[in-house]
């Protein structure tokens, strides 16, 4: 049969779905120069979050596609916490490998206090208020959500501390809409501290050759202050409620 009578192979999309401060743009910005992999012309994306109303064309059009990739690539942290993101993706993708950054739930947490305030998102002048905060305002602008798909809610974006890392919930509901083989978890902190050997994996989990690389930057590498050690303490309570099944989820011990 001649070429052009072949069926054309369709592309798969590589989407790093979170999670916020765990290190998604550096990986975003090791994966994009591999020759198979076409990135998205923006970083974050956010169809599946804040742009879904714009429809699957104008989603296709942020990757200047090329005949020779295998995958599109796009990273958008807000995904794995967004209500309907995952079950958008699930519905519109028919072929789809997600990874997940999973960091410290409590330097995540004050990390992205931090980068907020000092962007002037959040105008709290300790990260304990801006928690007291999050908790009297996060359910009710979560029910808004749910209510209506389509409702963009800033606060629940950028002032969800704690919740962003209740991370049993958020990894139930990925393998409630994907199959394991479609899935890759990752320690930031290994990222951090041995991107050569983290990078690795994520090449073999994409079938790729590795990049004839051994220096991998970091990107986004902020400075920021100590945390009281009695919230410290305390938010280490807290959260190992919320990541207590992530050894029988993934099958891989986070001891942070």
């Amino acid at each position: 049969m001649f070429s052009w009578f072949r069926k054309k192979k369709e592309k798969t999309y590589v989407i790093i779905v979170g999670v916020q401060k765990g290190g998604t743009t550096s990986l975003f910005e090791y994966l994009k120069d591999h020759p198979s992999i076409v990135p998205s012309v923006e970083k974050e994306v956010h169809y599946f979050d804040n742009n879904y109303e714009l429809g699957k064309e104008w989603y296709n059009k942020q990757f200047p596609i090329q005949s020779q990739c295998r995958y599109l690539l796009e990273a958008s942290p807000y995904y794995i916490f967004h209500p309907h993101a995952l079950s958008r993706i699930k519905q519109d993708l028919k072929n789809v490998k997600i990874i997940t950054l999973l960091r410290n739930p409590i330097d995540r947490a004050f990390s992205h206090y931090q980068m907020e305030y000092r962007r002037g998102a959040d105008t709290s002048s300790t990260f304990e208020i801006a928690i007291e905060n999050e908790q009297r305002h996060l359910t009710k602008e979560r029910v808004r959500m749910k209510k209506d798909p389509l409702y963009k809610s800033t606060f629940h974006q950028t002032n969800s501390y704690l919740e962003r890392g209740h991370y049993d919930e958020q990894i139930k509901q990925l393998l409630s809409y994907f199959d394991k083989t479609q899935l890759l978890f990752l320690k930031s902190e290994s990222l951090f501290s041995d991107p050569s050997s983290t990078m690795l994996s994520v090449f073999n989990f994409l079938n790729l050759e590795p990049l004839d690389t051994s220096v991998y930057k970091p990107f986004n590498e902020g400075k920021y202050h100590e945390m009281p050690e009695n919230l410290h303490k305390k938010l280490a309570v807290y959260f190992k409620n919320k990541t207590k099944e992530l050894p029988q989820l993934i099958g891989e011990e986070f001891q942070w």
